[in-house]
């Protein structure tokens, strides 16, 4: 707590173990200043609710990355609890975010960032990076949420997620004119795609990002040569 009040200039924090036990996100907002001047924070292997969220965002009204690898968020104590991200909406500088999950076995390494929480970032201004690899309650739908930052969206990595709709993926992907890398989780053709027999080629031509270095896919069963010309 001292070095942190003392350092009231400090920009980058980056707090990372190799334990298999999980720091509380608490003991760090408690140390932290009223009104800090961290932008950038990295926190491996923590776990947090609404409550450090909600503190965190109050203290840190600057932070532009925010990096919780192989961490867990409860999702809440009770009905009445608030979303747990929801406070997250408020730091209107935020641009990176990083919920990469743990996939273990143990409960606090389960994925748990959901549809429902993802959506929190409507309601940010700049986002242009998101990674949430193995984060395996997500579905669809966290598309819908990124479609407002499709002109800004540099990096999306959601691999190792369920298998999605490719439909729906490149339908965001194709609004993203600044990606640079994406990975993407195993690709489905939805029924009316088979029925009507829709050619999947058309995923990769209708990209237009030429600054695009990277391009994953967990598994694309569908996919031939002409696709990728």
């Amino acid at each position: 707590r001292s070095v942190l009040l003392a350092c009231k200039q400090l920009r980058v924090l980056c707090l990372t173990g190799t334990s298999d036990h999980h720091v509380s996100l608490k003991y760090l907002v408690e140390a932290l200043p009223k009104a800090c001047a961290l932008q950038d924070l990295t926190l491996a292997r923590c776990s947090a609710d609404w409550k450090d969220m909600e503190r965190l965002s109050k203290s840190c009204a600057r932070l532009r990355v925010l990096r919780l690898p192989h961490s867990f968020v409860e999702s809440g104590d009770s009905a009445l609890s608030p979303p747990p991200l929801l406070a997250l909406g408020k730091l209107k500088h935020l641009r990176a975010l990083d919920f990469r999950a743990w996939d273990g076995k143990k409960h606090k390494q389960r994925p748990w960032l959901s549809d429902d929480m993802l959506g929190v970032i409507s309601q940010l201004k700049d986002l242009r990076e998101l990674r949430a690899t193995d984060q395996k309650l997500l579905s669809d739908r966290c598309f819908w949420f990124l479609r407002r930052h499709a002109p800004r969206l540099r990096v999306l990595h959601i691999n190792g997620c369920k298998a999605m709709s490719g439909d729906i993926a490149f339908g965001l992907l194709h609004m993203c004119d600044h990606l640079e890398s994406v990975r993407l989780p195993s690709l489905v053709v939805g029924q009316s795609g088979k029925i009507l027999g829709t050619d999947t080629n058309r995923w990769c031509q209708g990209l237009h990002c030429p600054q695009l270095r990277e391009l994953c896919v967990d598994a694309w069963a569908s996919l031939e040569d002409s696709g990728v010309q």
